[in-house]
Protein backbone atom coordinates (compact mmCIF):
# COMPACT_ATOMS: atom_id res chain seq x y z
CA UNK A 1 0.00 0.00 0.00
CA UNK A 2 1.08 3.35 -0.53
CA UNK A 3 1.17 4.87 2.87
CA UNK A 4 4.47 6.73 3.15
CA UNK A 5 5.93 4.83 5.75
CA UNK A 6 8.62 2.42 5.78
CA UNK A 7 7.05 -0.30 8.03
CA UNK A 8 8.41 1.52 11.58
CA UNK A 9 6.55 4.56 11.90
CA UNK A 10 4.74 5.98 14.55
CA UNK A 11 3.12 9.54 15.39
CA UNK A 12 3.01 9.66 19.33
CA UNK A 13 0.97 12.39 21.30
CA UNK A 14 1.97 12.24 25.09
CA UNK A 15 -0.37 14.11 27.80
CA UNK A 16 1.85 14.76 30.71
CA UNK A 17 -0.31 15.85 34.33
CA UNK A 18 0.73 18.10 36.67
CA UNK A 19 0.34 19.35 40.48
CA UNK A 20 1.80 22.31 41.77
CA UNK A 21 4.54 22.03 39.31
CA UNK A 22 5.53 18.08 39.88
CA UNK A 23 4.85 15.69 37.18
CA UNK A 24 2.22 13.02 38.37
CA UNK A 25 1.99 10.64 35.11
CA UNK A 26 1.33 10.68 31.31
CA UNK A 27 -0.62 9.09 28.96
CA UNK A 28 0.77 7.69 25.73
CA UNK A 29 -1.87 8.39 22.24
CA UNK A 30 -0.35 6.56 19.40
CA UNK A 31 -2.36 8.60 16.48
CA UNK A 32 -0.57 6.46 13.91
CA UNK A 33 1.49 3.35 14.12
CA UNK A 34 2.87 1.18 11.75
CA UNK A 35 5.00 -0.99 13.85
CA UNK A 36 3.15 -3.88 13.86
CA UNK A 37 4.75 -7.04 11.65
CA UNK A 38 1.30 -7.55 10.72
CA UNK A 39 0.70 -5.01 8.57
CA UNK A 40 -3.29 -5.16 8.79
CA UNK A 41 -2.89 -4.19 12.77
CA UNK A 42 -1.24 -0.78 11.47
CA UNK A 43 -3.42 2.53 11.56
CA UNK A 44 -4.25 6.01 11.66
CA UNK A 45 -6.90 7.23 14.12
CA UNK A 46 -9.88 8.71 12.06
CA UNK A 47 -11.85 8.98 15.20
CA UNK A 48 -12.36 11.13 18.57
CA UNK A 49 -10.37 9.01 20.94
CA UNK A 50 -11.36 8.89 25.12
CA UNK A 51 -8.48 9.39 26.97
CA UNK A 52 -8.75 9.01 31.03
CA UNK A 53 -6.23 10.84 33.01
CA UNK A 54 -6.13 9.26 36.47
CA UNK A 55 -4.47 11.47 38.26
CA UNK A 56 -4.58 14.78 40.54
CA UNK A 57 -3.80 17.74 38.70
CA UNK A 58 -3.68 21.04 37.97
CA UNK A 59 -2.34 21.76 34.44
CA UNK A 60 -1.69 19.64 31.59
CA UNK A 61 1.18 19.50 28.80
CA UNK A 62 0.84 18.28 25.69
CA UNK A 63 3.28 16.90 22.87
CA UNK A 64 3.88 15.13 19.76
CA UNK A 65 6.69 12.89 18.73
CA UNK A 66 7.68 11.24 15.73
CA UNK A 67 10.02 8.27 14.04
CA UNK A 68 9.97 10.47 11.14
CA UNK A 69 12.90 12.92 12.29
CA UNK A 70 14.72 14.80 9.85
CA UNK A 71 17.78 17.46 9.85
CA UNK A 72 15.11 20.24 10.72
CA UNK A 73 13.13 18.27 13.38
CA UNK A 74 9.72 16.27 13.23
CA UNK A 75 8.75 15.60 9.49
CA UNK A 76 5.48 14.73 10.53
CA UNK A 77 2.80 17.22 10.33
CA UNK A 78 2.56 17.87 14.30
CA UNK A 79 -1.13 18.59 14.89
CA UNK A 80 -4.23 17.16 16.67
CA UNK A 81 -7.98 18.22 17.92
CA UNK A 82 -8.70 17.89 21.06
CA UNK A 83 -12.52 18.49 22.17
CA UNK A 84 -14.77 17.50 25.60
CA UNK A 85 -12.50 18.34 28.61
CA UNK A 86 -14.28 16.94 31.54
CA UNK A 87 -13.07 16.98 35.06
CA UNK A 88 -13.68 15.80 38.45
CA UNK A 89 -13.33 18.62 40.86
CA UNK A 90 -13.49 18.52 44.61
CA UNK A 91 -16.71 19.80 45.97
CA UNK A 92 -15.66 19.57 49.87
CA UNK A 93 -17.22 17.30 52.29
CA UNK A 94 -19.08 19.06 55.52
CA UNK A 95 -16.92 20.03 58.25
CA UNK A 96 -16.22 17.68 60.99
CA UNK A 97 -16.98 18.18 64.62
CA UNK A 98 -15.84 14.98 65.57
CA UNK A 99 -13.98 11.56 64.59
CA UNK A 100 -15.12 8.98 66.68
CA UNK A 101 -16.89 6.75 64.29
CA UNK A 102 -15.97 3.16 63.65
CA UNK A 103 -16.58 0.93 60.88
CA UNK A 104 -16.08 -2.03 60.39
CA UNK A 105 -15.12 -4.44 58.55
CA UNK A 106 -12.66 -2.04 56.91
CA UNK A 107 -11.86 -3.05 54.01
CA UNK A 108 -15.39 -3.85 53.03
CA UNK A 109 -17.21 -5.14 50.24
CA UNK A 110 -20.76 -5.48 50.32
CA UNK A 111 -21.83 -4.97 53.85
CA UNK A 112 -20.73 -3.03 56.81
CA UNK A 113 -21.67 -2.28 60.39
CA UNK A 114 -20.97 0.48 63.02
CA UNK A 115 -21.00 1.46 66.15
CA UNK A 116 -23.39 4.31 65.89
CA UNK A 117 -26.71 3.26 66.20
CA UNK A 118 -28.78 6.36 65.16
CA UNK A 119 -28.34 9.25 63.01
CA UNK A 120 -27.99 9.46 58.91
CA UNK A 121 -24.82 8.01 57.17
CA UNK A 122 -23.85 9.89 54.28
CA UNK A 123 -20.58 8.08 52.48
CA UNK A 124 -19.05 10.41 49.82
CA UNK A 125 -16.58 9.67 47.06
CA UNK A 126 -13.18 11.09 47.48
CA UNK A 127 -14.12 13.83 45.26
CA UNK A 128 -16.60 14.92 47.44
CA UNK A 129 -19.77 13.65 45.82
CA UNK A 130 -22.81 11.71 47.48
CA UNK A 131 -22.21 8.29 46.83
CA UNK A 132 -24.71 7.01 49.03
CA UNK A 133 -27.13 8.00 52.33
CA UNK A 134 -28.89 5.59 55.23
CA UNK A 135 -31.11 6.44 57.92
CA UNK A 136 -29.81 4.41 60.68
CA UNK A 137 -31.65 2.76 63.77
CA UNK A 138 -29.83 -0.04 65.69
CA UNK A 139 -26.83 -1.83 64.88
CA UNK A 140 -27.62 -4.08 61.67
CA UNK A 141 -25.67 -4.56 58.62
CA UNK A 142 -25.28 -1.82 55.64
CA UNK A 143 -25.82 -2.95 52.35
CA UNK A 144 -23.09 -1.27 50.24
CA UNK A 145 -22.67 -3.41 47.14
CA UNK A 146 -23.58 -0.23 44.76
CA UNK A 147 -20.26 1.21 45.76
CA UNK A 148 -17.25 0.60 43.49
CA UNK A 149 -13.36 -0.17 44.96
CA UNK A 150 -12.18 2.69 46.32
CA UNK A 151 -11.39 5.40 49.15
CA UNK A 152 -14.36 7.22 50.92
CA UNK A 153 -15.40 9.43 53.26
CA UNK A 154 -18.14 8.02 55.58
CA UNK A 155 -19.89 10.82 57.73
CA UNK A 156 -22.63 9.67 60.45
CA UNK A 157 -25.03 12.65 61.59
CA UNK A 158 -26.28 12.51 64.82
CA UNK A 159 -27.98 16.52 66.04
CA UNK A 160 -25.24 18.78 65.79
CA UNK A 161 -22.43 16.97 65.54
CA UNK A 162 -20.65 14.99 62.41
CA UNK A 163 -18.50 11.63 63.04
CA UNK A 164 -16.13 10.44 60.73
CA UNK A 165 -13.63 7.77 59.08
CA UNK A 166 -12.27 6.75 55.81
CA UNK A 167 -13.82 3.96 54.40
CA UNK A 168 -12.31 1.66 52.12
CA UNK A 169 -14.05 -0.37 50.11
CA UNK A 170 -12.21 -3.78 48.30
CA UNK A 171 -14.62 -5.50 45.33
Amino acid sequence: TVDGTNGEDWFKLTISSYLSGSLQGSEDIYLADYRFSNDSLDYILSSWQHVVLPFNTDSLSFSLSSSDVGTFGMNTPGFFCLDQITAEVATGIPQLKASTLKIYPNPADNQIMLDQIDGILEIYEISGSLAMTKTLNGIVPIDISVLKTGVYIANVVQKDQIFTTRLMVTK
